[in-house]
């Protein structure tokens, strides 16, 4: 059933994979659902004339640290976590790495926070200094924390998607690897046919010839060689005609091969720009 439904896609929207359709279902054995919501969405966006190109967007200026308020003689930082989220909701709509950069300022901005609510009791209240437990942090810094974890999910599922199509990448890469070499061996097949033609042709318009004067039919020189002209030429017109429909086939076969590579190579430049900050 998967494979049949394969060779459908494949057949409308990238022929040059159908004799690959066995390894790719081999290499997503168990997961052909997500195979397929994978190539629907990598073809969907394709016919859409729209790129998984991630968007850059100019550094971020570092925020102006406001909001000051003093807690038991420590200070705190409020407005830090509130820029930042806005700063990951708008690179996460335009699938924008930095969002991963500034959630791990933000989780360093709550430890730093942490640590410093720990303050001290008052020597004049106890003798013995001792440290305070770590005040918990606001709603808001709540509801922060939780938006951020949220945006993190949704980064990582971004990430995993990424993942997926760049294996079926891999895989269409390695079809069309395998259909260019069969392809150069079909060409090197024909060559040795036309190279022996010629050889059979030479060997008839001997025999021909032969016959002819057995038979007290002597041509003339002029109308032995218009003879071989006009069979080399129908030979040579015949071949020169295959080659060139073939040779049409394949360039149109590369043609479409160098799109998937720099499809390719576009998702996977974005994947390595997020595997470092994930």
């Amino acid at each position: 059933m998967f494979r049949e439904r394969l060779t459908d896609f494949y057949r409308s929207h990238n022929p040059a994979c159908l004799d690959s359709i066995d390894e790719i279902l081999e290499i997503f054995d168990g997961r052909e659902e997500e195979l397929f919501r994978v190539l629907e969405e990598k073809y969907a966006d394709v016919h859409c004339n729209s790129q998984r190109v991630v968007n850059y967007y100019p550094p971020i200026d570092e925020p102006d640290i406001g909001g000051k308020s003093t807690i038991k003689g420590a200070t705190r930082q409020v407005s830090y976590a509130e820029k930042c989220l806005r700063n990951i909701n708008r690179d996460a709509e335009s699938h924008n790495g930095v969002g991963v950069r500034n959630l791990t300022e933000l989780h360093s901005f709550c430890n730093h926070a942490a640590e410093e609510s720990a303050v001290l009791v008052d020597p004049r209240e106890n003798s013995v200094s001792v440290r305070a437990q770590a005040e918990p942090l606001s709603k808001s810094d709540e509801r922060d924390v939780l938006l951020l974890r949220e945006e993190n999910g949704k980064l990582k599922a971004s990430n995993y998607a990424l993942r997926c199509e760049v294996v079926v990448l891999k895989a269409e890469k390695e079809a069309l690897a395998r259909q260019r070499s069969g392809d150069e061996e079909t060409m090197s097949i024909l060559r040795a046919h036309i190279a022996h033609h010629d050889c059979v042709e030479r060997e008839l318009i001997e025999k021909i010839s032969v016959c002819e004067l057995k038979g007290k039919a002597v041509l003339s020189e002029h109308e032995f060689a218009s003879i071989i002209a006009a069979s080399q030429e129908r030979l040579r017109q015949y071949y020169e005609d295959k080659i060139s429909f073939m040779q049409m086939e394949i360039d149109t076969f590369y043609k479409h091969a160098a799109e998937c590579m720099k499809e390719k190579d576009t998702v996977i430049a974005a994947l390595k720009q997020l595997l470092p900050q994930a």
